[in-house]
């Protein structure tokens, strides 16, 4: 079974790829980072993968945590793997750009060559052009690319809800919904639902904070359209 493009929005998933040097390295995508096509090709061995890194494979080394260490599942999860020769990245958003940054790293980092066949024949097609000893940034290329999405006519953003601060993904369309004229400056945008607390909110291109659509006098709202 396949991952869809709302699985990625939804769920937080773990994929391993291999690196330029055969090192192994995890990333979590927290419903943000972008997702490979090798991984959304198949649920079924993206959990036999998580399942054999974290639970079956030995651990070999020391790991090294790069974030404050906390209580908490991902900080646990980062310690397991790095102790097993691999490097670990967590998904980050920063101008629009879904990229991942690293948070832990082993000693003495594992290579393709250590894996069993049945999971090496797995991440022989998980190759991704990046050097993990030496980067703290990373960027793969999502399976569902925005060439794919401008072709859909959308494109998915992160917003933040201004009623109850919840973070999410949405999926917003190439037309502007809505154009609002607000002291003087021209505001493009779209209608959203939050996810969470279901209100209705505005928003704003190029701004990560949703806006309350009562902030704006009925008269500032110059255009309210809908291209579907």
């Amino acid at each position: 079974m396949k991952f869809s493009e709302t699985d990625l929005i939804c769920e937080d998933i773990m994929w391993f790829g291999i690196d330029k040097n055969g090192y192994i390295f995890e990333c979590t995508s927290a419903g943000v980072g972008n997702v490979p096509s090798f991984v959304c090709e198949s649920r079924e061995e993206t959990d036999m993968l998580e399942e054999y890194f974290l639970n079956t494979a030995a651990k070999t080394t020391v790991g090294k945590i790069l974030i404050k260490d906390e209580e908490n599942d991902l900080c646990n999860d980062c310690k397991t793997l790095s102790s097993k020769g691999i490097f670990c990245y967590d998904a980050v958003i920063e101008d629009n750009h879904h990229d991942y940054i690293k948070i832990a790293e082993p000693e003495e980092p594992i290579t393709i060559n250590d894996l069993p066949d049945k999971i090496k024949s797995i991440m022989e097609s998980h190759k991704v052009d990046v050097d993990v000893t030496t980067e703290i940034d990373i960027n793969v290329q999502h399976a569902y690319s925005d060439e794919e999405e401008q072709d859909s006519g959308y494109r998915f953003r992160q917003v933040i809800c201004p009623f109850c601060k919840h973070q999410y993904m949405t999926r917003v369309y190439n037309e502007y919904d809505l154009i609002i004229k607000h002291n003087g400056e021209l505001l493009y945008g779209w209608k959203d639902r939050c996810t969470k607390c279901d209100s209705w909110i505005y928003v704003i291109d190029n701004q990560l904070e949703g806006v309350d659509p009562s902030s704006f006098p009925e008269d500032e709202i110059t255009e309210h359209f809908i291209l579907r």
